[in-house]
């Protein structure tokens, strides 16, 4: 899977976990987010890095890549974020009733399969 997919998917996961699941497909959420946990910490400490190197920033939080720089940015970071990255998945089963954001759910959609039978 790439690095990319599981960044995305980070927020979406974290909303997952807010749910009332049952105890195995949150068993699972929490698997995953614990598996992509570290990588995503590597990940920003990256970015962060890069951040620095090619933007500007007034209060040391948010950056803003200056415009000269942001092909060298993006040349860095994109094989980063295109890394593969091997993690076991075993995909959590949803109901077709659950209530999640669709933005959300199509960050998911790696991670997530709907109940056979599931109304």
């Amino acid at each position: 899977m790439k690095l990319k997919t599981i960044i995305n998917a980070v927020d979406a996961l974290n909303e997952l976990q807010q749910k009332e699941l049952p105890i195995e497909e949150s068993f699972k959420v929490v698997n995953i987010i614990q598996q992509i946990e570290p990588h995503f910490n590597n990940y920003s400490e990256q970015r962060e890095k890069l951040m620095r190197k090619y933007g500007n920033t007034e209060d040391r939080i948010n950056y803003t890549i200056k415009n000269v720089n942001v092909a060298k940015y993006l040349q860095e970071i994109e094989p980063l974020e295109n890394l593969d990255i091997e993690i076991k998945l075993e995909k959590i089963k949803l109901n077709k009733d659950i209530s999640i954001k669709a933005v959300h759910l199509r960050q998911l959609l790696d991670f997530v399969e709907l109940k056979e039978g599931a109304e």
